[in-house]
């Protein structure tokens, strides 16, 4: 699962590092994963350089899903616009403006896919 919250951008997945329990939280900034890790509990969070997301830790299924509640809970479209526009401010170093073309990039990826159908 790959998601855009306001904390950053997640890869999230089960792998043999996981008890059943567990999820691995991969991050490609460890911006993002400090900035999750004030929000829900983690465990060590393991560099991994050689790795697409050089960032990892591991958390509970439940933790995970409550963070998701609570993120969802917040949603709007007027919080999105602010968002967006977060990651393309040139005032906001903790997120640079190469954010902002991630995310853009991502939706349009995702729209041409859909328009295709």
């Amino acid at each position: 699962m790959d998601v855009f919250v306001m904390d950053g951008f997640f890869s999230v997945g089960f792998n043999k590092h996981c008890r059943n329990d567990e999820l691995m939280i991969r991050a490609r900034d460890y911006r993002d994963i400090k900035e999750l890790s004030k929000h829900m509990t983690l465990g060590p969070i393991l560099p991994t350089p050689d790795n697409d997301f050089p960032y990892r830790a591991i958390a509970k299924r439940s933790n995970w899903a409550g963070y998701l509640v609570a993120t969802a809970t917040f949603l709007s479209y007027n919080r999105l616009d602010h968002f967006v526009a977060a990651f393309n401010r040139e005032d906001n170093p903790g997120y640079p403006p190469e954010r902002h073309k991630a995310i853009t990039a991502s939706s349009a990826a995702v729209k041409n896919v859909y328009e295709g159908i």
